[in-house]
């Protein structure tokens, strides 16, 4: 049996078009889902297609998380909490639909495989998911095998919360620098992977030929389309070949497939591009990158020294003039 592919969000993005229409288009056979709250719900009725469009459900289990959980993270308490939550709703969704298993993606992945092909291709495991570092994973694109890893995960998170000693020993492997802690869902599977008993592989390692992204905005063996004079990092360059993406290797320049993009903080603008099978003009996010993210000491050190209109500089940036 295919498993349903499930997706869940708060509010409403048009991102969530680009995810769930790329993920239907090729899995025409399979239920693509959106749980969402009210809002999200109503917006979704009226712009997908051939989506199941259900309400976020908090079962008894969510509740309890909800009123254990401890905020340790820099990025805010609701985004976090809604983070681990949507592991419990989906938990929840599966049992009331009598479901066993699931593909899940986040809202800013786009999926390019289909998923009775890849549940046959992959080797035989319980969870499949994405290595992000050595102390977290992501579930950018995640393969619950069964419900019943996902209940292990969501009481095991909960068993987390419910011990005080756990819970210390999880924010001290999440410390950051200066005191600051990054606790998140991403935390909680990189502790279940390698604490449960589990059967895991990841997905973000080359096999056969073939990728799945966990950041797009990271080139990590990949050759990069643009690299940032301040941040030093390049973004994935993706080629498309036949409706279908590409990533070339650095050393080699092997053309790798790629499953499924991950479109990750800033790179949400890319969406649309991938979905439509196009280049991503990067160059134009770079900017954004510097408005949203740097400091106005350091963007002013970068670009005060240009006596012309911002419309001028833009012009100026997005033809790659220094």
């Amino acid at each position: 049996m295919t498993l349903p592919i499930i997706t869940t969000f708060c509010s409403y993005s048009p991102i969530l078009e680009y995810c769930l229409h790329t993920a239907k288009k090729h899995n025409p056979d399979a239920r693509v889902i959106l749980l969402g709250d009210e809002e999200c719900v109503a917006e979704a009725k009226k712009h997908l297609h051939n989506v199941e469009v259900h309400l976020l459900e908090y079962d008894a289990l969510a509740l309890e998380m909800q009123e254990k959980y401890q905020h340790r993270s820099t990025l805010s308490e609701k985004f976090e909490l809604f983070c681990i939550l949507r592991w419990f709703c989906v938990r929840a969704f599966l049992e009331r639909e009598q479901l066993d298993g699931c593909v899940h993606l986040d809202a800013d992945t786009l999926l390019f495989s289909n998923v009775e092909l890849e549940q046959k291709r992959l080797p035989d495991c319980d969870l499949a998911l994405c290595k992000w570092d050595e102390v977290r994973n992501v579930g950018c694109t995640s393969f619950f095998n069964s419900r019943k890893v996902l209940d292990d995960f969501c009481r095991f998170t909960l068993d987390i919360y419910n011990s005080p000693e756990r819970f210390e020993e999880l924010s001290a492997q999440n410390q950051k620098s200066r005191g600051r802690y990054w606790v998140s869902d991403m935390s909680l599977l990189g502790a279940f992977e390698r604490e449960a008993d589990v059967r895991s592989i990841y997905l973000n390692e080359l096999r056969e030929g073939t990728y799945y992204d966990s950041q797009v905005s990271k080139e990590e063996n990949f050759r990069g389309y643009w690299r940032c004079s301040i941040s030093k990092r390049s973004v994935k360059r993706i080629y498309f070949r036949d409706g279908l993406p590409y990533g070339a290797l650095k050393e080699t320049g092997e053309k790798i497939l790629f499953k499924a993009i991950h479109c990750h903080a800033f790179a949400k603008f890319a969406m649309p591009y991938f979905a439509a099978c196009k280049e991503a003009p990067v160059r134009i996010a770079w900017l954004n990158f510097y408005l949203a993210f740097l400091s106005p000491k350091k963007f002013w050190e970068r670009f005060g020294k240009y006596r012309i209109s911002w419309g001028g500089r833009l012009r100026q940036l997005i033809r790659g003039s220094k």
